[in-house]
């Protein structure tokens, strides 16, 4: 991380603006930690999914991805709240709910990947961008 600055939004909040890059040294040892245990590269693989999937909504539509989403746009839900995103009672989050509505929806003519759903839901949540 370089050039660490806090900006002064206009609303009068702050945020911290940074330029990131990837160690490649430490990316590959993470990866290859993860490559050891096969959960674990289960959720790599869906969260590359959808780091891949949202980078198609531009820097402009991350922006408003959480006031999209079914789990982080719920009214019950406060600010500094932590979203359950992996419920231990075995039930599904609001997101995950969603995105197996579609795979339900197109049961009778195709059976969708995790990844597709990823996209396909992604792609839901853009199409809601356009109208907001």
């Amino acid at each position: 991380m370089s050039n660490v600055a806090y900006v002064e939004e206009p609303d009068g909040q702050w945020r911290i603006n940074a330029d990131y890059a990837i160690n490649p040294e430490m990316l590959s040892r993470v990866v290859g930690a993860i490559a050891l245990f096969d959960e674990q590269v289960t959720k790599w693989t869906f969260v590359r999914e959808v780091v891949f999937a949202a980078a198609g909504l531009g820097p402009e539509g991350l922006n408003y991805v959480g006031l999209l989403d079914a789990a982080y746009s719920n009214p019950s839900i406060d600010t500094g709240e932590i979203i359950d995103i992996a419920p231990e009672t075995g039930g599904e989050n609001a997101t995950a709910e969603v995105a197996h509505r579609f795979s339900r929806v197109m049961r009778e003519t195709m059976t969708l990947s995790s990844a597709e759903l990823v996209h396909l839901y992604v792609r839901h949540l853009y199409s809601r961008m356009q109208v907001v």
